[in-house]
């Protein structure tokens, strides 16, 4: 079972910048916004400021990944081809997110939670992982 803790994700200053500053402001930026729509979860279930916070997500995730696309070329085909399917996916899943949210469906608490708290992981992996491709040489 998930553990309830105020926070899904921090920062740290020790291994998440990736050393492009504009890069990191907007891993900043993401990890809290998925901090305050962890916060409105835990607050009041159902919250309808959930929906609008996990479209700014959305959008904000969208934004970023445009920002991360002229740094994509210093990668070789295969790896810029990979990086664009996991974003592409990541977009998908997030959709979807906010698809279930949106729906008529009753989603319970728990079940908002860790479909978050995925969310969560895979940002902290992929900025951890994947975006320390992009670092300046």
């Amino acid at each position: 079972m998930m553990e309830d803790r105020a926070h899904l994700v921090l920062w740290c200053e020790v291994n998440m910048p990736i050393g492009i500053p504009e890069i990191d402001h907007q891993h900043r930026q993401l990890l809290d916004t998925i901090n305050l729509l962890h916060a409105a979860i835990r607050e009041k279930w159902p919250n309808p400021s959930v929906l609008p916070l996990a479209t700014s997500l959305l959008e904000q995730t969208q934004r970023h990944f445009l920002t991360e696309t002229p740094y994509l070329q210093n990668l070789c085909d295969q790896q810029q081809r990979l990086h664009q399917l996991n974003h592409k996916h990541f977009l998908q899943a997030m959709q979807a997110f906010i698809e279930r949210l949106a729906s008529d469906v009753g989603m319970s608490s728990l079940s908002v939670k860790e479909q978050l708290a995925s969310l969560a992981e895979w940002y902290s992996s992929h900025i951890l992982s994947s975006d320390r491709e992009l670092q300046p040489a």
